[in-house]
Formats: structure tokens, sequence, C-alpha cells
């Protein structure tokens, strides 16, 4: 089975030329493999800092917003400035950090089983064996590479949109028409 195409919401699979369509119910995402992939974001701080994590978190909010599906962050450790938990108010995006003595796999993994019965989980990391596993379950898996690739084509989707329909609006004004 290979995986064709996300559409916002969906993923689309092929198995021996028959296609279908699952409704992604959530993302989850390891935030250092995430973060360690995609040093840009960090604007010259190290990968594992607060500002590099605010800054993944505050880039793929967007995304979440964007896509309109909910997305979890999992980050290895309460011990690195930050509390247990964190949600945005939209209900967008969580993230979470894993407690003594477990680690963001184990919190994938079960968040992983939890909510596979419901709908399709897409997982966002490159750890070998953590793909491996999240796969024999029956979820997605994406390298981080893939994400940060998707959500640079949706950043600048929408872009586009807002330029276009900025210059749309512009025209409608300056001709005097009325909204």
């Amino acid at each position: 089975m290979e995986i064709l195409k996300y559409e916002g919401k969906c993923i689309s699979f092929v198995y021996r030329n028959y296609e279908w369509k699952r409704i992604v119910i959530r993302i989850i995402i390891d935030g250092y493999s995430l973060l360690n992939n995609w040093r840009e974001i960090c604007e010259r701080r190290p990968w594992y800092s607060v500002q590099a994590r605010d800054r993944l978190i505050r880039r793929v909010q967007g995304y979440a917003d964007v896509v309109r599906v909910p997305v979890t962050v999992v980050f290895d450790g309460i011990g690195r400035g930050a509390s247990n938990e964190w949600h945005d108010k939209s209900g967008a995006i969580e993230v979470l950090y894993s407690g003594a003595g477990e680690t963001a796999d184990d919190i994938i993994e079960r968040v992983v089983f939890k909510l596979l019965e419901y709908g399709e989980i897409l997982a966002v990391t490159d750890d070998l064996a953590e793909r491996r596993t999240i796969a024999v379950m029956g979820g997605t898996v994406w390298s981080c590479l893939e994400f940060i690739e998707d959500v640079k084509l949706m950043e600048n989707k929408m872009k586009d949109e807002l330029k276009h329909s900025s210059s749309k609006a512009k025209k409608g004004f300056e001709s005097g028409i009325d909204w």
C-alpha cells in the first residue's frame, strides 16, 4: 500500500489499483525529531532550546489552523523549562511533555493506539523504530522532511490566496464596488 497524497483532512491510499480515502483525525508529532530536522526554525539557537520549541509550536499551529486537523506535538521531558502540557485556545494544537520514566515515543504510541479506532492518525517522526511500530499498529507515518515540505506548501498556498484576495479587494475598492 502506498500513500498517494494528503489533502487537508484526507489521506488517499492506493493498493492494487484500488484507491480509498480515510479522514485524518489527528496529527501527532515527535517534537524534537522535527526540530532536529528543521534547523532553519531555530534561528541560530540550539535545536533543543525553549525558543526553538516555541517557534516550532507557532509554525505547527498555523499549519493546524489551515488543514483543520488537531495536532499534538510531543517533547521528551518536563525538565527543560516547560510544564506537562499546553493547549491553544482554538483546540487546534496541544503540546505534551513526557514525564519521569516515559519518553515522547511512549506517549505517541499510546495516543495512536487509542485513537486509531476513530480514524486515521498521521504520525511525524524520523525515529525508525517508532515509524515501524506505528505502521504495524495501523497508523500512517511521515518523515519529518515530508511534513516540513507539506507545511511550506500550505504556507505558500495561503500566501498566494491572500495575495489574490487582497488584490481582488483592492481592485473592487478602487473601482467603487460595494462589498
